[in-house]
């Protein structure tokens, strides 16, 4: 495959990756400048670099070291895009009318679908993997691996949601 035909697919998955737009997610929040947004930024892109390193690859795989700095955009996009978005959320108090408190919190609730639904998710895949292993389910023609997603894996997305949405809607400062 070309390798300029691969730059773009390695962008899109760094971008949903949760190991790298969800530490990047709490860098932009907790940063109070554009220097800590960066640093923590370059943070969790070495971090993801190093865990790649001590993971193993697949058989036949090999990683590709020309396509490593693209690691850094994923966490600088997603961290400064938090950044904007506190610094929106947080606006001028003085200037706040009862429309522009109901954005804000339909905001929140956006957010917390979006903090979740993957946290519900990966939780439902621990669980089922337990489930799984403590029922014996067989393995054949995936049967556990069905098992664990239809069961254990989508309710979880779906409950995160929910609560994600309603513990940041009715969160207050």
């Amino acid at each position: 495959m070309d390798l300029l035909a691969i730059i773009p697919q390695v962008i899109l998955h760094q971008l949903i990756s949760p190991f790298l737009f969800v530490p990047a997610i709490a860098v932009g929040w907790f940063a109070r400048s554009r220097v800590q947004i960066i640093v923590g930024a370059v943070a969790v892109a070495v971090l993801s670099i190093a865990l790649s390193f001590m993971r193993g690859l697949p058989a036949g795989a090999s990683l590709v070291y020309g396509l490593m700095p693209l690691t850094l955009i994923s966490p600088l996009v997603w961290a400064f895009a938090t950044a904007a978005l506190k610094r929106k959320l947080q606006g001028d108090a003085a200037a706040a009318t009862p429309a522009g408190d109901i954005a804000r919190k339909a905001i929140r609730a956006v957010i917390g679908v979006v903090i979740g639904a993957p946290a519900g998710g990966a939780l439902g895949a621990l669980v089922g993997s337990l489930a799984a292993d403590y029922f014996r389910i067989s393995n054949f023609e995936g049967g556990a691996g069905y098992y664990v997603m239809f069961l254990y894996v989508l309710p979880g997305i779906l409950i995160g949601a929910i609560v994600g949405a309603v513990v940041l809607w009715r969160w207050r400062r």
